[in-house]
């Protein structure tokens, strides 16, 4: 679902979607679909290349000889996206990646390295890839 989240009052979240001028009812009431969400499996799209979505979170395979494992994730030390491998990824969500020793393996995220990745899942609906050997 595509929208906008919102945290309401209970804490739970809520995912909006369809709130226009035009869903303004005659009695001044904003008419508009939701549904509740849980937090961790709401994506950011990234980026939009021919023809594919690519959200936060992605996990993609090198089509490469090396068929690396790459996740698109945020790197707020440079802030941007790029592609880590599953150990680069979670050392970067503990903080504990070194980023002067990785950056050969770093995918930016760009029309080039899109081109050169497969999407095979998410990190939420996926996590059997990010198993590292």
């Amino acid at each position: 679902m595509y929208g906008t989240p919102i945290m309401s009052v209970n804490n739970r979240t809520y995912m909006i979607h369809g709130a226009t001028e035009d869903s303004i009812n005659t009695q001044n009431i904003v008419e508009f679909y939701y549904c509740e969400v849980d937090t961790q499996t709401v994506g950011q799209l990234v980026k939009e290349h021919n023809g594919v979505r690519y959200f936060d979170g992605d996990i993609g395979r090198t089509k490469d000889e090396a068929k690396l494992i790459v996740i698109l994730t945020w790197i707020n030390k440079f802030s941007l996206f790029g592609w880590l491998t599953p150990e680069e990824y979670e050392q970067n969500k503990s903080g504990t990646l070194d980023f002067d020793k990785v950056l050969f393996w770093t995918y930016a995220f760009d029309d080039n390295a899109a081109d050169g990745i497969e999407i095979i899942g998410n990190v939420t609906d996926n996590p059997e890839l990010l198993k590292v050997e």
